[in-house]
């Protein structure tokens, strides 16, 4: 059974599915996660009014960033950098590389955790009850 938890925050309404198991490193990311979420949705209210209404989630991963990244920074205490290089290893094995160079979207320290952010844009109708399953990881 999901646990699902309706709360308010900032005069914002937040709904949270606990399905994660509990230990340390699970409540830490949990927490990070949460607060993220809280903290973007905050700054995200300030492109909606009269003389500004482009929403920074609308149409690509790099517009995220202006409100991400001011989020990430105010709960990590500015210990966050963002396209960080690294070398991947490939799990495709169509390509015939073993791995390949890119870059992590964002790496930060919150709560003594190091966390290697990876962000990807999806969009889903929050006007239903249904959610798109395409991108939703389950445990």
């Amino acid at each position: 059974m999901v646990d699902m938890d309706n709360y308010k925050k900032h005069g914002l309404s937040f709904v949270k599915l606990d399905i994660v198991p509990k230990n340390d490193s699970n409540d830490v990311a949990k927490d990070l996660v949460e607060n993220l979420f809280v903290h973007m949705a905050k700054l995200s209210t300030k492109y909606d009014n009269e003389t500004f209404c482009d929403l920074p989630y609308t149409y690509s991963e790099r517009r995220l960033d202006s409100v991400l990244l001011p989020a990430l920074s105010k709960l990590c205490k500015t210990k966050v950098l963002v396209e960080i290089p690294a070398i991947r290893q490939c799990s495709n094995r169509r390509f015939k590389v073993d791995e390949s160079s890119g870059r992590i979207d964002y790496w930060c320290i919150y709560k003594d955790y190091s966390f290697a952010i990876e962000l990807k844009q999806s969009f889903d109708c929050f006007t239903t009850n249904s959610t798109r399953e395409r991108k939703v990881i389950k445990p």
